[in-house]
């Protein structure tokens, strides 16, 4: 087995408790060839990964897992000539404190079509009574769209979700938590 290529070995069906894996540590400095078996592989993945640092997906599925104690990104956004600009992949849980009339609303980035994605956006009036506007992607109950609590520093919560790639945000909204 020695000269030949892990390429050309034949393929497993399935895994007994006394097979091994081939482990080349330190591949870049100074290789050592071991070897795990896989009854001590299984017992180290069903007591627990931990890690850190970031694990990305692209895109793609991450089956039947179960999620505790997690968080999402938190992003605070200003707006720019009445734009309130949410970019979706810096975070989930937005807040944006009013310091002009919004006349949109613009998130960037959505989850893909079929897949799902939601949003929290917190509004904080300032002084002066300031206003958003809602584009017509944003459904909101009964058809009508939300309308911002005019007390200074009154905090609205929306809640959007999505399903088409943000071509659609389906809304929700609290008012006054102040």
């Amino acid at each position: 087995m020695a000269d030949t290529k892990i390429s050309e070995l034949a393929t497993l069906t399935s895994v007994a408790s006394v097979d091994l894996f081939a482990i080349v540590d330190d591949p870049s400095g100074s290789p050592i060839s071991k070897s795990l078996r896989a009854d001590v592989l299984k017992d180290f993945m069903e007591t627990g990964l931990t890690m850190s640092g970031a694990i990305g997906l692209a895109d793609n599925r991450l089956s039947r897992g179960k999620f505790e104690d997690y968080s999402v990104s938190h992003q605070v956004e200003t707006s720019s000539s009445g734009v309130l600009t949410i970019d979706y992949t810096i975070g989930q849980s937005v807040l944006h404190t009013l310091t002009e009339n919004i006349t949109s609303v613009v998130i960037s980035n959505p989850p893909p079509t079929g897949s799902y994605g939601e949003l929290t956006l917190r509004i904080v009036q300032d002084a002066t009574a300031r206003t958003v506007t809602w584009g017509s992607q944003y459904l909101f109950p009964n058809g009508v769209d939300h309308v911002m609590s005019t007390g200074s520093g009154d905090i609205d919560i929306v809640h959007m979700s999505t399903t088409d790639a943000g071509t659609t945000w389906f809304c929700t909204f609290v008012q006054n938590m102040s």
